[in-house]
């Protein structure tokens, strides 16, 4: 999630493709920026990995907290894929003088 907040960030502002939407998404790439920042903020933030650390999860909460996360993963995976592809194929074209 962190490297396709950071991908979309630079991609965007590059290339100015805030409002395409990448792949087959209803959500712009501005909209998709935003809401994997909710989602660093809420599912990945300091005080729930302290209690990963620390233990205070039961089991179940733990496999609840994986499950999300991999699904969050499968949503945003193939359209970070496409956008790193695109990204290296424009930067490609950049560096032979092509754009």
């Amino acid at each position: 999630m962190v490297d396709y907040d950071i991908l979309i960030d630079c991609y965007c502002d590059i290339f100015e493709t805030w409002e395409n939407k990448p792949l087959n998404s209803n959500l712009t790439y501005k909209e998709t920026h935003n809401t994997i920042k909710q989602i660093l903020e809420k599912e990945y933030c300091e005080e729930i990995c302290d209690k990963i650390k620390e233990g205070n999860f039961t089991e179940g909460e733990v496999k609840k907290i994986i499950v999300e996360l991999d699904v969050q993963y499968n949503i945003y995976k193939n359209e970070f894929e496409y956008t790193k592809t695109v990204e290296d194929d424009l930067l490609e074209k950049f560096k032979k003088g092509e754009l």
